[in-house]
């Protein structure tokens, strides 16, 4: 259970699949907040999860990928990286999807 609850059934899935790709030769996981409703201290919760639970994570490379639906688009993204992302995707003055993407210019 990752934050909780929220995570947990996709946790439930995602988990062996993610060690299976990893064990495939897959060294990139993108953990996207696509809809936006993520809160920082779950979405950090996800990363740290996966990270503990994933053979070899420490070879892999994490990414972030978060909409701003609910505004935390930028907190969602610093939270991602304490949880071991290393990897943000983010736009110029957070241009993007609906509300936007999490926008660099606020770091």
């Amino acid at each position: 259970m990752v934050g909780g609850g929220r995570h947990t059934v996709r946790d439930r899935f995602s988990l062996p699949l993610r060690r299976g790709r990893d064990q495939g030769g897959r060294h990139h996981h993108q953990y996207p907040d696509t809809v936006g409703y993520a809160v920082p201290h779950e979405y950090r919760a996800l990363f740290e999860t996966v990270r503990q639970r994933v053979p070899n994570s420490d070879k892999a490379i994490f990414s972030v990928h978060c909409h701003n639906d609910l505004g935390l688009a930028v907190a969602n993204t610093l939270a991602g990286i304490e949880g071991g992302a290393r990897q943000v995707e983010c736009t110029i003055n957070g241009m993007g999807e609906r509300a936007g993407n999490a926008a660099m210019k606020r770091w």
